[in-house]
């Protein structure tokens, strides 16, 4: 894992905790819209609350990642057609 992304300090810190044996201490992310404009990985793993999971995977995909997403296809169908240039 080479980076933990949310908003949340605290679910950073839980995160960070569940990986505290880990060989590598993974980098603190707050802003999934910086995250994925790195080209230093390859995937994206997202689980986030079900209003936030689509748009997460598009921005993902829209920036050459592979993503594992633990959700629903969509909170609704209008995020079926979400896209961002």
């Amino acid at each position: 894992v080479a980076y933990i992304c949310d908003v949340e300090a605290k679910a950073i810190q839980n995160g960070l905790a569940a990986l505290q044996d880990a060989p590598r201490k993974p980098t603190e992310v707050h802003d999934i819209r910086k995250l994925v404009k790195q080209s230093d990985f390859d995937a994206l793993v997202i689980a986030t609350p079900d209003h936030w999971h689509a748009p997460a995977a598009i921005l993902g995909v829209s920036h050459g990642k592979h993503v594992y997403v633990e959700k629903l296809c969509g909170h609704n169908p209008y995020e079926g057609e979400l896209s961002f240039s």
